[in-house]
């Protein structure tokens, strides 16, 4: 575990060993965008939350899940505070060793807008670390898992 102080007088923070559905969260929906096809639906088939989706949402769902795949990443509004969380690939799905970085960027603080100015500086970061474990870092442009239907 790392932890970074923050240079703000907010600070945010996730207790050890928590546990959350992975579907609604940045770093979920881009470790589920890397599982293989018949991963990735063993668990959306197990996950209450996709099967609590209409149709609809279920599509759109895939579709995020295939552009996750390709860019590596992921950005939305946050479920939980105001503000938007980014995450990002660490490892390689490749190798069997995958993990995300995750950065919550609270509204109103000293990065507020600046958002995707700051993805290179965490994907910069996450390569780092994938390198640091002996890894090559992840292409981007993968093919994405088959949609189910």
């Amino acid at each position: 575990m790392a932890e970074e102080l923050s240079p703000d007088r907010v600070r945010i923070s996730v207790e050890v060993g928590s546990q959350v559905n992975p579907t609604p969260f940045v770093s979920g929906r881009l470790l589920i965008a890397f599982l293989e096809p018949q991963a990735q639906a063993a668990f959306l088939d197990a996950d209450a939350d996709y099967q609590a989706m209409g149709r609809a949402k279920r599509e759109h769902f895939h579709v995020e899940l295939k552009a996750i795949r390709r860019q590596g990443l992921t950005m939305m509004d946050s479920i939980v505070r105001i503000g938007t969380d980014l995450a990002v690939i660490v490892g390689n799905p490749e190798t069997g060793v995958t993990a995300t970085l995750a950065v919550p960027f609270v509204a109103g603080g000293q990065n507020h807008g600046r958002e995707k100015e700051l993805v290179p500086v965490v994907q910069d970061c996450a390569a780092q670390i994938t390198r640091a474990l002996g890894l090559t870092p992840a292409l981007l442009g993968q093919s994405a898992p088959a949609a189910k239907a």
